[in-house]
């Protein structure tokens, strides 16, 4: 912050987590100072095994589609084109469904961790989610899709 201001940027930030169901300022927090070796080995896993099955899934988009990742007080963006987005929100809970508070299309990790053919299931949770946004969207998927579709 000071090297940005030294600049001449103005720069603010919140001080704490977003998007959390106990957000705790950053300099108070006292509470969570643990680390645990093993669940960041598996979180890391599972990144490595979803980025294999989503970059098939990507290769036919134009617009812009991110790499997995954390949906965690992601920064603002513009974009020239539609975006698909897929990312990863650790959750246990139902099957794949639409949340209206979230405005999003969820599928809990525990109904891909658990499933007989986990990519199968993730595969075909993006293409279904994908084909209803562009449906809803009215996008034009011939100009945002290769090769005739996804």
């Amino acid at each position: 912050m000071a090297t940005l201001a030294d600049l001449g940027v103005e720069v603010s930030s919140l001080a704490r987590q977003v998007e959390v169901q106990e957000s705790i300022p950053f300099a108070g927090d006292q509470v969570n100072r643990f680390y645990d070796a093993g669940a960041a080995q598996r979180f890391w896993l599972a990144v490595v095994q979803m980025e294999r099955v989503l970059a098939g899934f990507r290769a036919g988009f134009i617009g812009k589609a991110s790499l997995v990742h954390s949906f965690w007080g992601g920064f603002e963006q513009v974009y020239s084109h539609e975006v698909s987005s897929c990312g990863y929100w650790p959750d246990a809970g139902a099957e794949a469904y639409y949340d209206k508070e979230f405005g999003e299309f969820l599928l809990p990790c525990t109904a891909v961790r658990t499933a007989d053919d986990p990519d199968s299931v993730l595969r075909s949770f993006v293409q279904s989610s994908y084909e209803a946004a562009a449906e809803l969207g009215k996008w034009d998927r011939a100009a945002l899709e290769r090769g005739g579709g996804r």
